[in-house]
């Protein structure tokens, strides 16, 4: 079966809100002059590399560099060192949340994982959606819908089994999680500093804040008797305030990264008040954000997982192809979400990248489908 989604419409140009929070101006971007999947992030001028507390720096020796001007659009926005801690919950509210995600793929072996658990602060519980993939096949998974929240800052916490260490520069986490039968050792370097998009827009409700970087990991699986190193790319989030899943009743996500100078984060989500797009490339030097994308699936026999997926995306700056092919799935979710991860290989002008495409299947009729199939309200 192959789905086609067709959306070429430009996005509204929306200002995230900063709330008293540092202001955006002119960044440099420094970008390593060699490509592949360099472990040595891009850094940006003003940015603290100090090694993360409870962790090790990874991959902080020097190379040469080039720099390069680019000014700050309205999706980058600066973050206070507060940001990388525990935030408020808004009084009353039972659906506001704060998340952590970090998702990871080795192609060379097939390998990979998403890890995310969210703090439903005002319930008082949390949940954790986790699951790792080694050689092709799902190894470990961790499921859980209503634990106690820890009494923990953000920046330093145990969920579960997961226990996540905040850097303190955006650009560096790790996190080990402990699985039944294997422990996997998570060390996380973006290239970028993060890029804040709007959760909200759309009809889209997620969260009032969302920060996202892509970057590269090394990663120490411990299962059952074996030890392997691996390496691969990564994408990391953050974000909180008010979530209702159900808004966004179908989409699809995809992160590719082909090294240090070529990357991507492409969103298309059917919200219940229309389609939204959003997301950004970063290809030599430039940080454009998605202003038209579309995306053609081959989906998999059982509805939910992706083959093969071609996502067009243009930005001010042009349009990239990013076609991948799927290595290893994975059903992806928990309360209100029901989702088909695929690790996928893609290609990009003849490149060689790693990443994820993520598919939510539309499974009830939206408002507009009602209407034309004269349904009852």
């Amino acid at each position: 079966m192959t789905w086609d989604i067709e959306e070429d419409r430009l996005l509204r140009e929306v200002v995230p809100s900063m709330r008293g929070r540092g202001r955006g101006a002119v960044v440099n971007l420094v970008s390593p002059a060699n490509s592949g999947w360099s472990k040595d992030p891009v850094s940006t001028e003003g940015v603290s590399h100090t090694p993360e507390r409870g962790a090790s720096p990874v991959n902080m020796h020097s190379k040469t560099q080039r720099t390069i001007e680019s000014k700050v659009t309205v999706f980058r926005t600066a973050f206070d060192e507060s940001d990388l801690h525990s935030h408020v919950a808004d009084e009353g509210d039972q659906m506001w949340q704060e998340s952590f995600c970090i998702v990871w793929h080795d192609p060379i072996t097939q390998s990979g994982g998403n890890h995310h658990f969210s703090l439903w602060r005002n319930q008082g519980i949390a949940d954790i959606w986790s699951w790792v993939v080694v050689e092709g096949k799902e190894v470990a998974r961790e499921q859980v819908h209503d634990i106690p929240i820890p009494d923990e800052d953000y920046a330093d916490t145990t969920v579960g089994g997961m226990h996540a260490i905040c850097g303190n520069d955006f650009q560096h986490y790790t996190l080990v999680h402990t699985f039944e039968g294997c422990t996997v050792t998570i060390r996380y370097s973006a290239y970028l500093p993060p890029v804040e998009l709007d959760y909200a827009s759309g009809g889209a409700s997620l969260g009032k804040r969302h920060f996202e970087t892509l970057g590269t990991v090394e990663v120490t699986v411990e299962l059952g008797d074996r030890v392997l190193d691996l390496t691969g790319v990564a994408f990391h989030d953050h974000s909180w305030g008010h979530r209702e899943l159900e808004r966004n009743p179908a989409g699809q996500w995809m992160f590719g990264v082909f090294g240090p100078d070529l990357m991507a984060s492409v969103y298309l989500r059917q919200t219940v008040d229309g389609p939204s797009q959003d997301g950004w490339v970063y290809d030599h030097g430039d940080l454009k954000r998605v202003q038209s994308a579309s995306v053609q699936a081959t989906i998999a026999g059982d509805g939910l997982y992706p083959r093969r997926a071609i996502f067009d995306v243009w930005t001010e700056g042009g349009g990239h192809r990013f076609t991948g092919e799927l290595q290893a799935g994975a059903v992806e979710g928990g309360i209100g979400l029901l989702a088909g991860d695929g690790l996928m290989t893609f290609e990009c002008g003849g490149r060689l990248g790693g990443g994820l495409v993520e598919l939510k299947p539309l499974r009830f009729a939206l408002p507009e489908h009602r209407a034309v199939l004269r349904l009852p309200d």
